[in-house]
């Protein structure tokens, strides 16, 4: 396909390469072990890149006497701890490491940029050296590319989308195309040997569906002697009574369990029909990977070579500079706390997931909330939690989070307001518990003049999606009637915003009072479904338009904002085709609104620049309006 670009998959071990700010360069395992002392030839890594600081993804691998990679040869290194046995083995068993990807340089985080544009920075960056080098990449020529692999006795090649961000989970846009069928699998057990076999005769297997750890069959070939004994003494200790498998398995021998701890390589010919490897054969034990990761690979729909990629998720990027918990981010010293603090049970999504969000996101949603005052909404412990409200800057907050004073109700006082402008502080944010951001409709200083005009459809409560779809396309006509485009957006929640941009030369009065003119059209319209009646009970289960949001002081969740919900789900731009019977909230979430906006860019882009005039819209308007209160202009 013109669409994809092809490079080999290596059998190796996956690993981030961090080249910090000191100069200092370190590799980082999947499940965030260092593996950099276990590798000297790799430890100058730093020194063959142009760059400052910078966030490299790659393999480690070994390689047999006709280059192709074998995760055999590289596994008797991973678990070397002695100085004088890694030093022979980077002799005997020289290392190298493939890059394939660049995820952070100097300041700037790639993943959001096409995957052609990442490697070209990628190539002006690397300087060649005999064991640090860049995965060579084939253009459209992939069935050429596969027949090689397979000539060779690849285990097969990575098919990527040239357009595609960076890919943390499986993905159609990452495609892994096997010669032969391996995998990693959860060892649940073993079965006693037979005959003058010692140690154990089969591992029992298997991978995770969920939280159930589903059995795949035995393993009794692909040992030595000495591996038999090392992997019995590991398992001796971890030994269990009851299986760990969904559905006891039966055994020719009896099965002991063991605790599902520890990760197998496996290489086999095929599944069979009820879910078994047919002729499986031990690779090696796989202590860069965490067992819950593992999982069936399925296969791409209509290629039955083709196995979606399904390396496990990166766990959140280490801080690019500093100790602990105390991070540098764009120079700013920052304390994260608590990051393991899961925020969303169900789903088991920590504050570490939320700030990474952000951190991902980040040159999406800060051009939405530079500028304005933010009123603060906490909840300590996470989705399900009471939150609070929080307007004046919190005791403790760094001191270059930018703040500024506004009056408060009582004329002789003020309010320090956070404002976020940086990553930074947008990360702070995220830290101290706050989900969602919440920014005023208009900027400082001109805080008494709103440059957006919104519109909140707020049903009743779940089950009214397809009627808030029905009212924001009547919203959407309404405006249109008055010469204004708008713009809709989930609110993350229950309901849709439709935001209108206008120039801020009118008032937040002038705004509402024409915000109340469309609403009282659209009630008009359809009074069946819709109401502007303030009070909760006085509804009847109608559809709450909700033009008084547009007040000095009042907030609604911005566009890229999480919100305390189901899923982490995320208040998400739409195009206005988009909005059609169907449409849900829970469709987007903090796991693939930054693949979204890869693909689609900021569709509320317009709404920073083009701001449009509430007097010509009244005077085009005109001819739709019933005798009411005039608008009265004040600009």
């Amino acid at each position: 396909s013109p669409d994809f670009i092809y490079e080999i998959k290596y059998d190796g071990v996956r690993a981030l390469a961090f080249l910090r700010g000191d100069g200092k360069a370190s590799l980082v395992s999947r499940n965030h072990k260092d593996l950099t002392s276990r590798f000297p030839e790799l430890a100058d890594i730093g020194d063959h890149f142009l760059a400052g600081e910078m966030v490299v993804d790659g393999e480690i691998v070994a390689q047999d006497e006709r280059g192709v990679s074998r995760f055999q040869l590289l596994q008797g290194r991973i678990n070397l701890t002695g100085e004088t046995g890694i030093r022979e083995a980077s002799r005997s068993t020289p290392a190298y490491y493939y890059v394939f990807d660049i995820l952070y340089l100097d300041g700037r985080d790639l993943t959001m940029l096409p995957l052609e544009r990442r490697r070209e920075i990628l190539g002006r960056v690397f300087i060649p050296h005999r064991h640090i080098r860049v995965s060579e990449m084939i253009d459209e020529q992939g069935e050429a590319f596969f027949e090689a692999a397979s000539a060779n006795g690849l285990e097969g090649i990575m098919a990527k989308r040239k357009d595609s961000s960076y890919q943390q989970k499986r993905s159609r846009d990452w495609v892994k195309l096997k010669v032969i069928n391996q995998q990693e699998f959860v060892i649940g057990g073993y079965t006693q040997p037979r005959g003058s076999r010692a140690g154990f005769g089969a591992l029992l297997i298997g991978y995770y569906d969920g939280p159930q750890l589903v059995y795949a069959g035995h393993v009794g070939s692909g040992f030595n002697e000495e591996l038999l004994e090392d992997i019995y003494q590991r398992m001796k200790q971890i030994e269990r009574p009851d299986t760990p498998f969904d559905k006891e398995p039966k055994t020719n021998e009896p099965a002991h369990w063991v605790e599902p701890e520890m990760v197998a390589e496996i290489k086999f010919s095929e599944w069979t029909r009820d879910g078994n490897l047919r002729h499986p054969v031990f690779i090696g034990l796989r202590s860069d990977i965490i067992a819950s990761d593992v999982f069936r690979e399925e296969t791409v729909a209509g290629n039955e070579s083709g196995e979606i990629a399904n390396e496990p998720a990166m766990e959140p990027l280490p801080p690019l500079s500093g100790t602990g918990k105390t991070v540098e981010i764009e120079g700013r010293r920052l304390n994260l706390s608590h990051l393991g603090k899961v925020f969303w049970a169900e789903e088991g999504y920590t504050k570490s997931d939320l700030v990474n969000y952000y951190r991902r996101i980040s040159s999406f949603i800060l051009p939405h909330l530079s500028g304005r005052p933010l009123t603060l909404k906490r909840y300590p412990d996470g989705f399900g939690s009471e939150p609070f409200f929080q307007k004046e800057v919190p005791q403790g907050t760094p001191e270059w989070v930018r703040t500024e004073q506004l009056p408060a109700n009582n004329p002789r006082k003020h309010i320090n307001y956070v404002i976020c402008d940086d990553l930074p502080t947008l990360c702070w944010l995220a830290n101290i518990a706050c989900i969602s951001q919440n920014p005023w409709l208009s900027l400082y200083p001109d805080v008494d003049k709103p440059d957006i005009l919104a519109l909140d459809i707020d049903p009743p409560g779940p089950g009214f999606y397809d009627q808030c779809v029905e009212i924001a396309l009547l919203v959407r006509d309404k405006l249109a009637e008055f010469g204004l485009r708008s713009f809709p957006k989930t609110s993350g929640a229950t309901g849709i915003h439709v935001y209108v941009p206008i120039k801020p030369v009118y008032t937040y009065e002038q705004a509402r009072q024409f915000a109340q003119v469309i609403a009282t059209l659209c009630r008009d319209e359809r009074p069946d479904l819709i109401t502007l009646e303030t009070s909760i009970n006085k509804r009847q289960e109608k559809i709450y338009l909700d033009y008084l949001q547009n007040s000095q002081g009042k907030t609604l969740a911005s566009v890229y904002s999480v919100r305390s919900q189901p899923g982490a789900t995320v208040s998400t731009p739409l195009e206005w085709r988009e909005v059609k019977a169907g449409l849900r909230p829970g469709d987007f979430t903090i796991t693939n609104v930054p693949e979204r906006l890869a693909e689609k860019g900021d569709l509320f882009a317009p709404v920073l620049t083009d701001k449009q005039d509430l007097l010509e819209a009244l005077t085009q308007g005109e001819r739709f309006l019933k005798p009411r209160p005039g608008f009265k202009h004040r600009g």
